[in-house]
């Protein structure tokens, strides 16, 4: 959301979508959202503006949808995209997969269906495993989707003495072993830590903005003791 864009009561502040290039390290594409939509009406019209040729397209799970992944497919490129409750047919054949397989291979961890990472840093400690599954006739939605490919990350977290476990789902019409399927996921998030964090920090993309009438009481209470009182004064009484 771009910082003070919402012009007058009740108008709808400019939303972009941003493409970012995890081995150049820069957005090399941003499409407006258009007004009474969202972004997976404006993902498809910018990939169209795209050379995918060769390219492994990673997008969260909102922009898992049928048209998104078949236009990246006619670009050439390919697709690398969570798996969450919005495709409940398709969310529900992954897991099941997995399950059975982790089922009869509880102790097998060898081969290129599987790697592990271990990271220790910024007081964070992470182990994350990855397992790839080749999707054959058993797969019958995931082959509508066209996936070569499904794929579970499993991250334990311990972090401020406190532990997180999640596993994470993925198809991709990559054929991909285990060590690239992992290094793809991980290489996702470099769109929240190095383009919107920095759009939010240091440009303050998502700054509130609160006009008079529209924030709530506490919201504007708070405003105005930012501008005239210290932190250490904040911090003691909040």
């Amino acid at each position: 959301a771009l910082r003070a864009t919402a012009k007058g009561r009740g108008a709808n502040a400019v939303h972009m979508v941003n493409v970012w290039s995890t081995e150049l390290g820069m957005c090399v594409g941003q499409q407006k959202v258009a007004d009474k939509s969202n972004e997976i009406t404006a993902i498809p019209e910018l990939l169209q503006l795209l050379e995918l040729k060769g390219c492994l397209v990673s997008i969260d799970a909102m922009g898992t949808q049928v048209k998104i992944a078949d236009t990246i497919l006619k670009k050439s490129g390919d697709y690398l995209l969570a798996v969450k409750d919005n495709h409940p047919s398709l969310n529900t054949e992954v897991k099941e997969q997995f399950q059975a397989y982790w089922d009869k291979n509880e102790t097998d961890v060898s081969g290129p269906g599987f790697t592990e990472q271990f990271d220790s840093e910024h007081g964070r400690k992470e182990h994350r495993r990855c397992w790839v599954l080749v999707v054959d006739e058993s797969m019958p939605v995931c082959q509508q989707w066209k996936a070569k490919t499904i794929i579970a990350v499993q991250a334990e977290r311990v972090e401020n003495g406190k532990g997180y476990d999640f596993v994470r789902f993925y198809i991709s019409s990559r054929a991909l072993d285990a060590t690239s399927a992992l290094k793809a996921t991980r290489a996702h998030w470099s769109v929240e830590n190095l383009l919107h964090w920095t759009l939010d920090i240091a440009f303050g993309e998502d700054q509130l903005q609160a006009r008079a009438g529209s924030g709530s009481t506490h919201d504007r209470y708070l405003h105005k003791l930012i501008k005239s009182r210290s932190v250490e004064w904040l911090q003691a009484r909040f």
